[in-house]
């Protein structure tokens, strides 16, 4: 037996009987759950078929490439990126300061540490 055969066979047992019963419960609720919203959901095969009979032309919409937008999808990923690095810098500007008020050892003050950290 190969070391990835014997990985993924084995199963960890639960020995825990508190742990096991836990489990049971959970699953019996979740499957009384799942019985009981099947009588309130409202399924209509027509439009599930329909839905499936345009699945392939679906399909072949999202996998098609096109870079005739290439430029602008650039420019807005650029932008993307610009906010992200932007978001970063200040919240880490922020949390610095902020962080000089909150510990207690640079303090000039305790009520100043206290008060920021209520805040």
């Amino acid at each position: 037996m190969s070391i990835n055969e014997s990985s993924t066979s084995k199963k960890i047992p639960i020995a825990h009987k508190a742990t096991q019963y836990q489990q049971r419960r959970f699953f019996t609720i979740v499957g009384i759950l799942f019985i009981i919203s099947l009588f309130f959901i409202d399924v209509n095969l027509q439009a599930i078929s329909a839905g499936i009979e345009r699945l392939p032309g679906i399909l072949r919409e999202v996998t098609s490439l096109s870079f005739e937008n290439f430029g602008a999808m650039l420019s807005a990923m650029l932008t993307t990126l610009v906010i992200a690095f932007l978001a970063v810098l200040i919240s880490f500007s922020i949390s610095f300061c902020i962080s000089f008020l909150v510990a207690n050892n640079t303090t000039p003050n305790k009520f100043v540490g206290v008060f920021s950290v209520i805040f």
